[in-house]
């Protein structure tokens, strides 16, 4: 395969030359000669299959300061300007994309850091005719130096130390690089004119220029001092960071302790909510118990009440029974006024017998109290409904004695004018028995009824 050619503008050719040659040996590099209008260029024939162009004009870009107009360090004018001269359409989109991808690292720089938001001015135009400089100009650097006191020192020595053993930012170290290349193209010029000039005015200013460089040397010198004790300095931080480094872990295995006491404090808390949770369900069913015994014991109060009410409305139709009876017994002190004997006989049974209901009377009222004093301990609210019953019926009772005495004497005054309806009061008489006999056995069954709530 053919070799091709590229071709650069970066300054004076000198270096641009040596430092192509330095770092890609396979290539053959001319530089350009110097005439109004045209830059100091580099033309360079490289392989394609060992070398691809877009790493040329990357290194391009990393040789000098591609964000300068017409100017490379002390180097200043038209022909010192950054170029890019392109000799297909694809070298030409080759160099516009590198360019725009060291564009957008300039970009996203940090900033105070080199170039950091600067504009690449760097042309990117079609070659023209190009014009081989003198020969002397060819590897110049190489020849001018071997016979020079720094002939020691190559076009790009700093590049030989890193960034981490100098200590410094790369900034600095561009500075550095910028400045020996200078001075090395200084004295390369002088060189050049001492060997076509004898004049001792220009040897003299020479040796002033070469004073001068030997000085800025010693102060390259210098600050490269400077560069190692900051070295040494960043050493001793980074020796400080590593012990914070191993405090930081001495605190990360504590946390790391303390997180697993964590764990365990909430494993425990588990289980005790899971006690608690069982206790929780323990009490809501003795709760439920309670509950349903609670019920159960409304329902009998129910039960209760419901009986009072039905014992209640059993004494109102006694009552009214009762009424009806003694609208009857005026009947009779009209009707029966004769056989007052048969009466008093009459009377003296009925007395007995009344006698016998009475304690048979006051037995129930007795029985009820006991009862209802039972029921007390149970019922506060139903004692009381029981004891006013008992009130009742006891009035009821002397009511009913009172009355009846008070006819009975009634009576005997009418004996004398009621004998002829004797018989039908003895017949009435007879009745009003079976009557309060059936009062009797009504009053039995509400005892019985209470015995049974």
């Amino acid at each position: 395969m053919s070799r091709e050619v590229a071709t650069f503008a970066a300054g004076c050719f000198w270096g641009v030359e040596h430092i192509f040659r330095k770092h890609f040996k396979e290539i053959e590099a001319r530089v350009c000669s110097k005439t109004t209008g045209h830059a100091e260029a580099c033309r360079i024939e490289f392989d394609p299959t060992k070398i691809n162009y877009a790493t040329l004009v990357e290194f391009f870009y990393k040789t000098h300061d591609p964000t300068t107009l017409n100017k490379q360090g002390h180097d200043t004018g038209n022909q010192y300007r950054s170029a890019i001269f392109y000799y297909s359409p694809e070298q030409k989109k080759i160099a516009e994309e590198v360019t725009a991808k060291v564009q957008e690292r300039l970009d996203n720089s940090k900033p105070g850091s080199l170039y950091s938001g600067s504009k690449i001015v760097t042309e990117i135009v079609e070659a023209g005719e190009w014009y081989d400089a003198e020969d002397y100009h060819q590897k110049y650097l190489v020849s001018a130096f071997s016979t020079t006191e720094l002939s020691s020192m190559t076009v790009d020595a700093s590049e030989h130390m890193s960034n981490d053993e100098l200590g410094v930012d790369s900034g600095k170290i561009h500075v550095l690089k910028q400045q020996v290349h200078s001075l090395r193209h200084d004295l390369a010029e002088k060189n050049a004119l001492l060997t076509t000039s004898t004049t001792g005015r220009v040897i003299e200013n020479l040796h002033a220029e070469i004073d001068h460089l030997k000085k800025d040397l010693a102060d390259s010198k210098t600050q490269i001092h400077v560069a190692k004790v900051s070295r040494e300095r960043a050493e001793r931080q980074v020796q400080e960071h590593l012990a914070s480094h191993q405090t930081l872990r001495l605190e990360i295995d504590s946390l790391k302790r303390m997180l697993e006491r964590k764990e365990r404090q909430s494993k425990e808390l588990e289980e005790s909510a899971k006690e608690v949770e069982k206790k929780n369900s323990d009490m809501k069913f003795e709760r439920d118990n309670a509950n349903l015994k609670l019920r159960q014991s409304e329902l009998k109060v129910s039960d209760l009440e419901r009986k009072l009410q039905e014992a209640l409305a059993g004494k109102e139709k006694a009552e009214y029974e009762y009424t009806l009876l003694s609208k009857e017994m005026q009947a009779f002190k009209t009707r029966y006024t004769k056989d007052v004997e048969i009466v008093k006989k009459e009377f003296k049974s009925l007395r007995e017998e009344m006698n016998l209901t009475s304690r048979q009377l006051e037995d129930v009222v007795l029985m009820t109290s006991v009862r209802i004093e039972e029921l007390n301990s149970e019922r506060k609210d139903e004692l009381g409904n029981l004891e006013s019953i008992h009130t009742q019926l006891q009035d009821n009772q002397e009511k009913y004695a009172t009355k009846l005495f008070n006819e009975i004497e009634a009576m005997k005054k009418d004996v004398e004018t009621s004998n002829q309806k004797t018989k039908e009061y003895s017949e009435q008489v007879v009745k009003i028995k079976g009557e309060i006999a059936g009062k009797l056995n009504w009053l039995k069954r509400i005892e019985r009824v209470q015995q049974k709530s």
